[in-house]
């Protein structure tokens, strides 16, 4: 169970909006310039693993039409039985329905990742609309952030730790210097 007191929670979301939106607004260029690069690195990865394996389904579906085409011929030789041709076809075309299924989502997953640049822009003009923050309500939340996540809580050296990802609107989370956190200090 991951537990954190909505107090505690509150603070450190304001906290990070807060530096978020600083960070923003005094390094707009390099702000834009990590969010695509993160963005292109990740992007990058994604789009390779699934275009990986998008292949894979192609090549599977195209063995699964030659496997058809060879069962068929052993029933209609009769070196197949038409129980074990019937069971084995149901077989071979749910599993290429699943296939094209799976290709038809990753081909508009692919398509999607290629919106992502957008995104930034989306979130930039979202984030100029606000200057400064001091507490949260709404439409902040609901303008600003697409999840929160808290993880399960640690211990180290005595000391209770719980990470927590705020993902952002459209750029996910955000990785701010640690040179420009202290400086918010």
């Amino acid at each position: 169970m991951h537990y954190i007191r909505e107090d505690v929670i509150y603070n450190i979301v304001l906290s990070q909006v807060q530096l978020m939106l600083d960070y923003l607004h005094r390094f707009e260029d390099d702000f834009v310039k990590s969010l695509i690069a993160k963005s292109e690195t990740d992007r990058q990865k994604e789009f390779t693993a699934k275009k990986r394996k998008l292949e894979i389904n192609r090549k599977r579906i195209a063995e699964l039409d030659t496997i058809f085409k060879r069962i068929y011929e052993e029933n209609i030789s009769q070196k197949l039985s038409d129980e074990r041709f019937i069971k084995l076809s149901n077989d071979y075309e749910a599993e290429q329905r699943e296939l094209q299924a799976k290709s038809i989502t990753l081909e508009a997953e692919l398509a999607e990742n290629e919106e992502q640049i957008n995104g930034i822009e989306y979130f930039l003009n979202i984030v100029r609309q606000y200057t400064e923050i001091k507490e949260l309500d709404a439409r902040v939340v609901n303008d600003l952030i697409d999840k929160i996540e808290v993880h399960a809580a640690e211990k180290k050296n005595g000391q209770r730790f719980q990470r927590i990802n705020i993902y952002y609107t459209a750029v996910g989370v955000i990785d701010i210097p640690q040179h420009i956190q202290e400086l918010a200090v």
